[in-house]
Parts: structure tokens; C-alpha cells; sequence
């Protein structure tokens, strides 16, 4: 606590410390001049020197659509057709990062791995959000939030708007994670992360469309490297780090999935190297190793995966669900749970989902995401459950562009994030930008592990239903780029700064939030195509299918027993001959 100081006694840096630092020190003081009685056990030449901690960064993170209830917006992640009630505006999730910090109270650690802000916390030796005058300030004054461009997606033209507007913040406010006070307290996290293992991470997918498929039951894409999502394993090379910026209190898993992953039908593996569970299931053999100390059990489990051969198609909602189920049956009340999800698309194991993979005949689960949102509403009314936050990081897939509304909805229903990486744009171009948003994105979490900022956002474009520039039309997703000008009078910062989520252009990391404006019935949709294979509005993704053809051999929705074939219905059951390639 104390320094020597060229035989000078000061108190430097005493005067602008919180009353709890000066207190302690006072506490200290008097303590060591009582033990000089007994003879020269302290110095009493010697300078105060506080652990002051300082501001570093604002990060935007994530966005939610949102209605007003009660004059507050609250999250709406889907619509309800009975109600038909548009977004009034978003919920942008931002966190705020300070200096290294030291360990917490009765903590062996020299620093503290969570370096996110929060309320309480003494930045710049004052309080945040605290009762004296000079505390920190954050609220929609001090942080200026705007939203300046809405563009549709998928985004013929970043460079420009679809809406320029200039949106503000009409309140700032923390969200907590922790069910319990003591939980609120604790650095203490249960993690499960679910890695992605399927067939297009590799580029091990049909040379026609650049889909998965059922192992063996088609050509190959010659140059496996050229079409592969992360054909390098820098997804594992992430989750690496994320264990590395963890405290030893924190209790975490790594699972693997995808079809054919596995010694079981479950299409999941322990990524845990411990010698007693080779060969089990993935849950017992999670069980076993799940909060071990030692991490080298999981980098030497995650070097393994790296050297395993790619599985299938992706079964995301089975291996989502059991990790759910995983969280849930601990019924820890006194640690935030969380899973974080490194995926490059959208579920393609399940034959009534639109993204199920073309052609196939066979599925690899049963799970509906349908099922696991009804789960998710029922459990998040039980206070003896614990709350788990579930978090994806979405990079693409060339057979499979663009965002995942379902992941969107699934984070927005469980206070996570949803982060997309226009990796397409990057992959060949551009290795080292991927690397970086990977780890960028993944760190966002590591930060919001504890709780997330929260600014809302009224939005009168998004809740219009008119065509751009004046409204959004529902069945669509939106991309939505802006700033937050940091004001000093947050006591943050000495002088204002800019901080900005937008796309940036060239091969680089669109950094604008993504949110989906559900459609309720097909009348929201204009009609394209044929209308049976294309148009109307998704029961299962609330989008306009304009932009999602129904898989090829599907039954046509207009019940006439044709089949789907590139968009288009044929008629008579006729087999699609695309399948055939």
C-alpha cells in the first residue's frame, strides 16, 4: 500500500481517493503508529499510493428489437400474431472496460481476469454511479448515443443508408446476470462452449452449392481449403483464449458438435483429454471433467479436436438444448451461467427446418427450435431455475450466408449476445482481420459475463411499416451502424470520445448490430416467384422467404403435391434434378 519516497511522508493522491480508500489508509495509519511503540515496525516515511483504476474502452456489442411497455422498451425478440405489434425501438448492449484491476477480497490472484465495468466499481478513484456529487455518471447525457444509418439485409449497398436518421438514447441503465447477492458479488461463472465441428468448417461440402450433406452420398468441392469457414481452427484457437482470461473460481466445459462427432447418436463430444473418459458419452465425460482446475486438460482436448477429421451437418439446436439442459440441472443460483456458441450457420440436420440441407433424405435430430423457445419462456418464469444466458458468435459459411434470425432470437430471449462476421468477405482476403473479430467477439462476452449496459433506443422508422427511407418493412433483417460520444462530464474521460459501431468497408469486420423485424402473415410479404417456394412469411424464421427458398424436394406450399426445385414448384411429385448433381 505504501511506497518510500526520497525520505519525504505524503499523502499524494490521498485527497482525490473515495471515502472508503481514505478510511482504510486512516485504519492502516493508525495501526502502524501504535506498533512503533514496540519499536520501528513500520515507516512512517513513506507515500500513499492508491490501485487506481481507470477507464479504458466503450464497446457496442449487440442490439435487441424492443416495444414500449409501461413507458419502458422491453426486449421483443418475436412477434406475436395475435398482438401484430411492430418494435418501438432497440436495446443496445455495451460494455465499458477499465485498467487491469487487482484480485477480488479473499482472492489469491494478483489481478482480477474481468475487467468490465459496473456499478460500485471505483474508476478514476470515484464511484461509479455512486451517491457523492463527483461520481461517475452514466445515463443518456453523459453517454450520447446515436443511430444515424438502417440498412436491409443482405446489404446490396453498405456504403449507403436505407434510413439515415439520427436516433437517440432516451436512458442508460445496468443489467445485472446474477439471480443472487452473492452471485452479484462473485467472479464465479459456469460456462459451456459449444464449437462448431461440421462439415463446411473444413470445406468438406457438395461441389454444386457449397452445402453439407450427408457424409458420402456426394462429390466434394475439390479444393477443400478455398470453400472451408476455418479451415485453419481459429474458432478453437479463440475458445483457447477466452479459458486463458478466466479467474480460477470460474467452472467451464467445451463440447464439440456436429454430425458424426462422437461415439454415440447424440453427434457431441467432450473436447477433455483426462484419460478416465475416453470413450464415454459426451455428458458423463463433461461431468468428470467440468470445473477442473487444470486447463491443460481442455487446450490438450481442443488440440485433439483440431486433428479430428470434420463431421456433417450441423445439429446447433440438440447440442443447444442439452447444454441448456446441462446448466439447468445444476441449479446454481450463486454463479451466472452462460453458454457461448462459435458457429458458421444455421442448423442443417432437422427436414422441416428451410435451412435443412437440400436433397437429403435422412435427418441427424429431432430438435426444433420451436421447442427449445417454449422451453426457454417456461423455465424463465421459475426462480428456482437458474438463469442462462446463451451467446452466439456467427462467422459464415459460403453455403450458408448471412445472419441466423433463430440465434438472434434465442440470445434476445436469454439476455445474450448475438454477433455476426461477414467472414465471406474476409476469409481469402483478409486472414488476420477474421482472426481479430473472432477474438474481439468472443472477448465482448468474456466482458458481459457478469451483465451488460443497456441504452434504449425509440426508433419511430422501425416502427413504421413503409417502404425505406421513412419505415422498415416487417419480415427483414437490419443492420444498424452509429456512435457513442463519451461527454467528460461522465468524469470517465478528460475530454470527449468517439467510439463507433459501422461498416467500415473493404475486407474488414462489419461491426453494425443486426436485429431482426418479424413478419406475422404472408400478407406482410410481397409475393416473388411462384408464391409456393419462395414467398410469404416463415412460421419458423418470421422472415419474408423472398430471401430463403424452400429446400429443393420439399412439398410446395400451396399443397398441390409438387415438389420444390431451385425456387421454383414442379409439378406432378416430379424429383428435383439439382439433387442429382
Amino acid at each position: 500500500m505504501a511506497e518510500r519516497a526520497n525520505g519525504q511522508h505524503t499523502t499524494q493522491g490521498l485527497r482525490d481517493a473515495s471515502p472508503g480508500v481514505r478510511s482504510r489508509f486512516a485504519a492502516a495509519l493508525v495501526g502502524c503508529l501504535a506498533a512503533t511503540a514496540a519499536g520501528p515496525a513500520c515507516d512512517t516515511n513513506a507515500r500513499f499510493n492508491p490501485n487506481r483504476t481507470v477507464f479504458q474502452d466503450l464497446v457496442v456489442v449487440s442490439a435487441y428489437p424492443a416495444v414500449q411497455h409501461n413507458g419502458q422498451l422491453v426486449r421483443q425478440c418475436a412477434m406475436d400474431p395475435a398482438v401484430g405489434a411492430d418494435p418501438d425501438g432497440f436495446l443496445v448492449n455495451f460494455v465499458m472496460v477499465s485498467s487491469p484491476r487487482k484480485g477480488r477480497p479473499g482472492s489469491s490472484d494478483s489481478l482480477d481476469a474481468d475487467n468490465s465495468i459496473r456499478p460500485g466499481d471505483i474508476i478514476n478513484t470515484v464511484e461509479v454511479l455512486g451517491s457523492r456529487p463527483d461520481a461517475i455518471r452514466v445515463n443518456q447525457e453523459t453517454l450520447k448515443f446515436t443511430i444515424d444509418c438502417i440498412d436491409g439485409l443482405p446489404d446490396a449497398s453498405p456504403e449507403s443508408c436505407m434510413a439515415d436518421t439520427t436516433l437517440g438514447a432516451s436512458g442508460i441503465a445496468y443489467q445485472p446476470f446474477a439471480k443472487t447477492r452473492a452471485a452479484a458479488h462473485s467472479s464465479g461463472h459456469n460456462i459451456v462452449f459449444l464449437v462448431d465441428h461440421t462439415a463446411s468448417i473444413r470445406g468438406l461440402v457438395k461441389e454444386s452449392d457449397l452445402k453439407e450433406g450427408t457424409p458420402g452420398t456426394f462429390d466434394l468441392e475439390p479444393d477443400f481449403s478455398q470453400v472451408a469457414s476455418d479451415y485453419t481452427h481459429r474458432r478453437i484457437a479463440v475458445v483457447e483464449e477466452f479459458i486463458n482470461k478466466l479467474n480460477p473460481s470460474d467452472r467451464f466445459g467445451v463440447l464439440a458438435f456436429g454430425e458424426g462427432i462422437g461415439s454415440g447418436v447424440d453427434n457431441m463430444k467432450t473436447a477433455c483429454s483426462m484419460p478416465e473418459v475416453e470413450g464415454l458419452p459426451w455428458n458423463e465425460a463433461l461431468d468428470m471433467c467440468f470445473g477442473r482446475s487444470n486447463q491443460k486438460i481442455w487446450t490438450d482436448g481442443l488440440d485433439a479436436l483440431r486433428n479430428s477429421s470434420s463431421g456433417g451437418r450441423s445439429n446447433l439446436w440438440y447440442a443447444v438444448n442439452q447444454a441448456y439442459g446441462y446448466l439447468t440441472q445444476k441449479r446454481d443460483l450463486n454463479r451466472t451461467n452462460h453458454i457461448v456458441i462459435l458457429t458458421d450457420g444455421p442448423d442443417t440436420c432437422l427436414r422441416e427446418s428451410e435451412s435443412f440441407t437440400s436433397c437429403d433424405k435422412g435427418t441427424c435430430t429431432s430438435e426444433k427450435v420451436s421447442e427449445i423457445i417454449r422451453r426457454l419462456e417456461d423455465d424463465n418464469a421459475n426462480p428456482n431455475l437458474p438463469a442462462v444466458h446463451i451467446h452466439f458468435v456467427q462467422f459464415e459459411s459460403f453455403g450458408y450466408p448471412g445472419p441466423d434470425p433463430r440465434q438472434q432470437e434465442i440470445a434476445c430471449l436469454t439476455n445474450g449476445h448475438y454477433q455476426f462476421i461477414n467472414s465471406n468477405d474476409l476469409s481469402t482476403t483478409n486472414v488476420v482481420e477474421f482472426q481479430k473479430a473472432l477474438a474481439t467477439a468472443m472477448t465482448n462476452v468474456r466482458l458481459s459475463l457478469q451483465g451488460v449496459w443497456q441504452a434504449s433506443v425509440p426508433a419511430p422508422v422501425l416502427k413504421s411499416n413503409s417502404a425505406a427511407p421513412f419505415g422498415t418493412p416487417r419480415g427483414g433483417q437490419y443492420a444498424l451502424g452509429g456512435s457513442v460520444d463519451i461527454q467528460a462530464a461522465s468524469k470517465l474521460v478528460s475530454s470527449a470520445q468517439l467510439k463507433t459501431f459501422a461498416y467500415a468497408g473493404g475486407s474488414s469486420w462489419d461491426k453494425r448490430l443486426v436485429i431482426r423485424k418479424p413478419c406475422a402473415a404472408d400478407v406482410d410479404c410481397s409475393l416473388e416467384g411462384d408464391g409456393v417456394c419462395q414467398a410469404g412469411c416463415s412460421d419458423e424464421t418470421q422472415l419474408c422467404r423472398a430471401e430463403l427458398e424452400l429446400p429443393n424436394n420439399m412439398a410446395c406450399l400451396d399443397g398441390s403435391g409438387g415438389t420444390c426445385c431451385d425456387g421454383e414448384c414442379l409439378a406432378g411429385g416430379a424429383v428435383c434434378g439439382s439433387c442429382n448433381q
